[in-house]
């Protein structure tokens, strides 16, 4: 019994530390380029953990994917894709913030979808929302798949 309830701490006290675990993006449009060339050669996409902030992070269900959680892939803002003429660009909007913009055709039909990011305090770079040019952001279709609300957020 004792070493269950020993188990049982350690599983507490380690899972803040691995919910904190991020990847360490330096270059944000690196990053989505290398996401979009993964997406038009395996046609599949990435693992969405370790990238968002905390702030986005808290609106995704535990075990599930964001497109899982939502309906579709908000990387290519499609439930299926195919993508030709993919570009990148991006824009500081002030030392902390930047947007990257994937511009592509899926299915022939021009799309953007627009990652906001936000530098951290050690260094690199997470999603803080994915907005599209079809009207939706990412963080609201979280909340209103269910998602509770983000720390310091009301419903």
């Amino acid at each position: 019994m004792q070493r269950l309830i020993a188990l049982m701490a350690a599983i507490v006290l380690a899972a803040p530390a691995a919910m904190a675990q991020q990847t360490r993006i330096d270059d944000p449009s690196a990053f989505i380029a290398n996401v979009y060339d993964d997406l038009k050669n395996d046609g599949w996409p990435p693992d969405a953990s370790g990238i968002f902030t905390a702030r986005l992070s808290a609106l995704v269900w535990p075990d599930f994917a964001p497109g899982a959680q939502i309906g579709f892939d908000f990387w290519t803002d499609a439930q299926d894709f195919d993508l030709s003429d993919v570009t990148i660009a991006a824009a500081d909007t002030s030392f902390s913030r930047r947007t990257v913009t994937a511009s592509f055709r899926n299915f022939g039909q021009m799309t953007r979808v627009h990652f906001h990011w936000m530098r951290q305090d050690g260094g690199g770079w997470l999603i803080d929302d994915v907005t599209s040019d079809n009207g939706w952001t990412l963080s609201d279709l979280l909340r209103s798949a269910g998602a509770p609300p983000a720390p310091g957020e009301e419903w």
